[in-house]
């Protein structure tokens, strides 16, 4: 009579395992052929066989392999194994699985999966710690501020913004205007949705945003994200149509990228800085085709023709 899959799986687990320290390759090999044997990765020994590719993948920094191989293995599976002191151990290795395969999906900026692997791993598995929410806040924002994502697995503004509050959690981002711009996009992102315990905070949720989005914007060494954050307070100014308060966030984020030069300990990525003031010259240019901007369409017309033309 054949041996079953889940028996021949384990086996090889053992073979590889024996394997590992002297002849990792040949472990490598073994594990390998497992996770892409449709029959035995379904076992929980081939379950361990696609985790041990993912590690190696990830020491490899092939990140997106790496992801793809944790997320063959369902989030719910589990394998039993014999502790050297004789004792029977569950490893909830389907739950370890989907954490790794969210930071590998991090790591390559796919946000949404990784926002979904994030969501996917349940609580009583223990493993999301502070920096783990925030990083998972992080994608949610960056996913929905995509707009073209469909939000799933109870992904929204509001869960991004609890993720952020939890405990401690924004001690830890103090500063860091990459992790602080998401926050704000999510205060901002809530104040947005017809969501009826967002609706009566609107206006607090949007001055929080601001606050936010001004203070990363006076205090950030990185250029392309300090002008980021003067855009995206432009154009929540806009939605509050105060468009002379957003006209001149938008000329402070143009004057800031075209004055980089020579100023004392600001980080300049070139490319990044070219793509931001392009975006800020588009908010612009909405402002002079706005009918309800008033005056202060003629005065960011003016500007729009200084800063196109300038060299």
């Amino acid at each position: 009579m054949p041996l079953s899959a889940a028996i021949v799986s384990e086996k090889l687990d053992v073979v590889a395992l024996e394997l590992k320290e002297n002849h990792p390759e040949a472990a490598l090999l073994i594990w390998e052929a497992v996770a892409e044997n449709n029959v035995l990765r379904a076992t929980p020994y081939g379950a361990v066989a696609c985790y041990e590719m993912g590690s190696q993948y990830e020491k490899e920094k092939q990140y997106a392999k790496a992801a793809e191989k944790y997320s063959q293995v369902p989030v719910e599976q589990s394998v039993t194994y014999k502790n050297k002191q004789g004792e029977i151990v569950e490893n909830k290795i389907g739950a370890r699985c989907a954490y790794n395969a969210a930071w590998a999906y991090f790591k390559t900026e796919n946000w949404q999966a990784a926002a979904e692997a994030f969501m996917s791993i349940p609580p009583q598995a223990n493993l999301m710690r502070g920096e783990d929410e925030v990083v998972a806040a992080c994608c949610m924002a960056r996913m929905l501020n995509q707009k073209e994502a469909v939000p799933a697995n109870g992904i929204s503004w509001a869960k991004a913004v609890e993720l952020f509050q939890k405990n401690n959690n924004l001690d830890k981002i103090k500063g860091d205007g990459e992790y602080l711009i998401d926050y704000a996009r999510s205060l901002a992102g809530l104040s947005a949705e017809n969501d009826p315990a967002a609706t009566a905070r609107v206006a607090e949720l949007r001055d929080a945003a601001l606050d936010v989005y001004l203070s990363i914007a006076e205090q950030d060494p990185r250029v392309h994200l300090a002008v980021q954050a003067r855009i995206a307070a432009a154009e929540l100014f806009l939605q509050k149509e105060d468009y002379r308060a957003g006209m001149l966030e938008l000329r402070r984020a143009i004057e800031h990228c075209d004055q980089t030069e020579g100023r004392d300990g600001e980080i300049v990525d070139a490319e990044k800085v070219k793509l931001e003031r392009a975006l800020a010259l588009k908010r612009l240019e909405e402002i002079c085709n706005d009918p309800n901007a008033g005056e202060v369409a003629g005065v960011a017309k003016r500007l729009l023709q200084r800063y196109q033309n300038a060299p």
